[in-house]
């Protein structure tokens, strides 16, 4: 009697049911930061990311659900096709842009236009363009795959290029107002440089991900996101990002906490808050 695999066989799957868990958690977490009325745009940025995790990790379980079944009952046509697993990917890929623009978020922005500001916030668009284009090219085949995978290396270095700029621009901005800093300023800069290093060895994963794609759908590497040792993915990437995500999300809640205290009402009942 052949025996039949199973979904948890593979640790792959199990992280990946780990992770929904986690990011439903970090939902609750973000719309919890939301009910509370402040630090509303870093509650949303938190919401936007969960629910980008939640759909990627949902649709890659439905892969690996179809998977399983087709190798249970050896339909080679039964296996998910390129594209859901490909999807599966780019929302994941995704999550990155709101979880970089939160760590500007952050930052003092000192007296930096509004029209500026904005288009600080539009640069984070551009590499999650370029990676979705990359990964639809990679996942189509044929000569569009070199160019997909191009694309693909090229946005991971512009993610942690955009990253690292946001990172020295905040803290040369804090060090302008230092003097003048208020708590919630000071506290966003250290959520920062706390979150920093977990930050950077999630980028170095993705990276590495990123240069490892070839034309060879199948072929294995260790640091492969589709067929890779999911001993490297869960402790470089997996871990990594929830950590960051745990000390953002703990950061919005303290900044929404530390900001409550900045209210006082006076004698007149009317209500004056230190600017944050």
């Amino acid at each position: 009697m052949t025996t039949k695999t199973t979904f948890w066989d593979n640790k792959q799957h199990t992280v990946l049911v780990v992770e929904l868990v986690f990011y439903s958690i970090l939902l609750v977490a973000s719309v919890g930061a939301l009910l509370r009325r402040r630090q509303l745009s870093k509650g949303a940025i938190l919401c936007s990311i969960s629910a980008l995790k939640i759909s990627g990790c949902a649709v890659s379980v439905h892969a690996a659900i179809q998977t399983v079944n087709a190798i249970n009952s050896q339909g080679a046509t039964k296996y998910p096709s390129v594209s859901l697993v490909t999807t599966g990917a780019i929302l994941t890929s995704l999550a990155t842009a709101p979880l970089i623009l939160l760590t500007r978020a952050f930052c003092p922005t000192g007296d930096l236009p509004q029209r500026f500001q904005k288009f600080i916030r539009i640069t984070v668009i551009v590499p999650a363009i370029i990676a979705i284009v990359g990964y639809n090219d990679w996942a189509n085949g044929g000569s569009s795959m070199t160019t997909g995978i191009a694309l693909v290396k090229a946005s991971s270095i512009l993610y942690l290029a955009l990253y690292l700029a946001f990172v020295a621009s905040g803290l040369v901005m804090y060090l302008q107002v230092r003097n003048s800093a208020t708590r919630i300023e000071s506290t966003g800069v250290f959520i920062v440089l706390l979150a920093m290093p977990f930050f950077l060895v999630r980028f170095i994963y993705v990276i590495a991900s990123s240069f490892v794609l070839t034309t060879n759908m199948s072929a294995y590497h260790k640091f492969s996101f589709f067929n890779g040792d999911w001993r490297t993915s869960l402790s470089m990437f997996v871990v990594m990002e929830f950590v960051v995500e745990v000390i953002y999300c703990f950061g919005v809640h303290l900044l929404i906490s530390r900001e409550t205290e900045l209210t006082s009402v006076t004698d007149d009942g009317s209500v004056k808050m230190e600017s944050a």
